[in-house]
């Protein structure tokens, strides 16, 4: 982002209110993708997508307990958790 001139604000939160928002059907790499992972319906996860399969979207987060990590939008935990998506840089 920064190659483009884009300074992302430090949370989640403040990241989901930029760019455009686009269908998790329509990811594409480079887009970021928000969860709300307390419980409570609020942002507060953000991962990076970097690869979309047919339905499959992968995408770069980092995690409490593994550190950075590549997840799916397939596995449950992120399937249930899953708000938006933001395209950042057309």
């Amino acid at each position: 982002f920064k190659n483009h001139n884009i300074i992302l604000p430090r949370t989640s939160s403040d990241m989901s209110k930029l760019g455009k928002d686009i269908r998790l059907s329509n990811a594409k790499k480079g887009d970021l993708i928000f969860f709300s992972t307390n419980g409570k319906g609020t942002i507060n996860h953000v991962g990076f997508v970097v690869d979309v399969r047919n339905d499959d979207v992968q995408f770069v987060h980092s995690s409490t307990q593994k550190g950075v990590i590549v997840s799916s939008t397939k596995e449950a935990y992120y399937k249930k958790a899953y708000i938006s998506t933001r395209r950042i840089i057309e």
